[in-house]
C-alpha cells in the first residue's frame, strides 16, 4: 500500500521536477531582483508629508522640513533681548587709569642722567621701559656717564633718538663710581666696558710685579693701553 502511495509514473515525475524548479526559481528571483531602495521610516514618511503639505502653500518650490525645527515638534523658544553696551570713547586710556600714559618732559625741562631712575628716564621723548632699562644697565657697568656722547654706546641706541633726548639731559660727574684698581679682581676689571680681558690682565700682572699702582702714568708703560684708552678710563679708576 505505501509503495503504491509513493510510486510515480514517468510523466508524474517530470511534472514534479518542473514544479520544484518553478518554486525554486520564484524564491531565487525574489532574492536576486529585490529592490535596493530603503524602506521609509516613520520619520522620513512624516518629512515627505510635510514637504507635500508645504508644496501646496509655496507653489513649485517646496522646502524640506526639518523635524527638529518643525513647530509641531517643538515650541518656539522665546528670543532673548540683546543687551547693548555703550563705550564712552571720549575718555582716553590714561583717564581711565587702566593703562596710564607716561608723562613726557616739556621743552626746557632737564633731568640728571647719572641719578635718574627708569621712571624719570621714561619721561624722555621716545624712551619707554626697554630703553630706560638699557640706559640704567649701561650706566651701572660704566659707573656713570661723564659725557652725553656715551649714550650712543647704549644697546640699540640710534642717532635720531639720541639727538632727541640729549637736550633734556645734564650730567653730574661727581655721581661717577670708580673702580679701585689695586683691589679689584680680574673679573671685576674686565666687566667694565672700557677694559677688556687683556687690559685687565695687564693691570693684574703689573700689580703683582710692582705692588700697588700709584697713578695712571704707570699704565702708560703698558702696551695694551693707548692714549685714547687712558683718557676713557681715567675717570673710572681710583688708586
Amino acid at each position: 500500500m505505501w509503495k503504491a502511495l509513493f510510486y510515480f509514473t514517468k510523466n508524474d515525475r517530470h511534472v514534479l521536477i518542473i514544479f520544484v524548479v518553478f518554486v525554486a526559481g520564484v524564491f531565487a528571483g525574489k532574492y536576486l531582483f529585490a529592490s535596493d531602495e530603503p524602506i521609509e521610516s516613520e520619520e522620513q514618511h512624516t518629512g515627505i508629508q510635510a514637504i507635500s503639505q508645504d508644496s501646496k502653500t509655496n507653489g513649485n518650490n517646496p522646502k524640506p522640513v526639518n523635524k527638529r525645527n518643525d513647530k509641531a515638534y517643538f515650541k518656539k523658544t522665546p528670543q532673548r533681548k540683546m543687551r547693548t553696551f555703550y563705550v564712552d570713547t571720549s575718555k582716553t586710556t590714561s583717564q581711565s587709569g587702566r593703562y596710564p600714559r607716561q608723562e613726557k618732559l616739556k621743552k626746557g625741562s632737564v633731568i640728571e642722567l647719572n641719578s635718574a631712575d627708569t621712571t624719570k628716564l621714561k619721561m624722555l621723548p621716545g624712551v619707554g621701559s626697554y630703553y630706560a632699562k638699557w640706559i640704567v644697565e649701561y650706566r651701572n657697568q660704566l659707573g656713570g656717564f661723564y659725557r652725553k656722547e656715551q649714550l650712543q654706546d647704549v644697546y640699540r641706541m640710534y642717532v635720531e633718538l639720541y639727538e632727541d633726548i640729549i637736550q633734556y639731559l645734564y650730567i653730574d660727574s661727581t655721581q661717577i663710581t670708580p673702580i679701585p684698581i689695586n683691589t679689584s679682581s680680574l673679573g671685576k676689571l674686565k666687566s667694565h666696558p672700557y677694559i677688556d680681558f687683556y687690559k685687565a690682565k695687564a693691570i693684574v700682572d703689573l700689580r703683582q710685579k710692582k705692588g700697588k699702582i700709584k697713578n695712571i702714568g704707570e699704565l702708560e708703560l703698558l702696551e695694551e693701553f693707548t692714549a685714547d684708552d687712558l683718557e676713557k678710563i681715567r675717570r673710572y679708576i681710583k688708586f
